[in-house]
């Protein structure tokens, strides 16, 4: 699918894939540079909400999630896309 690039840089999603992944007005999306590439992400409406008691079953603490999260961001930025 392709889309055109206004003068002030806008752009129109395709409809198929708003619908696939329920973007709908106000939705909010993120833009990621993989190096000569464009991610778009759709974020979800309320992210907090959603991840609220996702650590309940998983036999995670809070403190182990974010040293978790530590060693990933290491990974990452040792990563080139």
């Amino acid at each position: 699918m392709t889309s055109k690039v206004s003068l002030r840089g806008q752009t129109v999603i395709p409809a198929a894939l708003r619908e696939k992944y329920h973007i709908r007005p106000n939705s909010r999306v993120e833009f990621l540079d993989a190096g000569g590439e464009i991610i778009l992400l759709p974020l979800p409406a309320n992210g907090f909400k959603k991840a609220r008691g996702f650590l309940k079953n998983s036999g995670m603490s809070l403190t182990g999630l974010q040293s978790f999260r530590r060693q990933e961001r290491a990974r990452e930025s040792k990563t080139k896309y």
